[in-house]
């Protein structure tokens, strides 16, 4: 399973998910995805065969729903709630990078256009 990761997430995450050798990227670190739309992260992700890691719970539940019906697959949505991942503890980045790393070493069965809470 491969994953990117929100703005909202840090980079340093990706970094050190990928020194463990999985393949997790942010998007904050990549050139064309910067400051992009959420629709446009999920289609950059879906074209990649990612899912997509974020904590913008309210869009990305709406826009999951809105590809569904209208017959659009996507890799996944790994929602993670803020108060569980507080960017302002110290915890952070430690707490997401474990959670991701067990998620992704034991993914559950999923198919396509999936919505997982971390």
């Amino acid at each position: 399973m491969k994953l990117l990761l929100d703005e909202h997430h840090s980079p340093r995450i990706a970094a050190e998910l990928a020194k463990a050798g999985l393949d997790v990227v942010a998007a904050s670190s990549r050139e064309r995805s910067g400051n992009i739309s959420d629709e446009d992260l999920l289609a950059l992700a879906a074209s990649e065969g990612r899912a997509v890691v974020t904590e913008n719970i309210a869009d990305f539940c709406l826009l999951g729903t809105r590809w569904t019906t209208e017959g659009r697959s996507h890799a996944g949505i790994v929602l993670t709630h803020p108060r569980k991942f507080n960017r302002a503890r110290s915890s952070y980045p430690g707490s997401l990078i474990a959670a991701l790393k067990n998620f992704l070493e034991e993914p559950p069965p999923l198919g396509e256009s999936w919505v997982w809470w971390l």
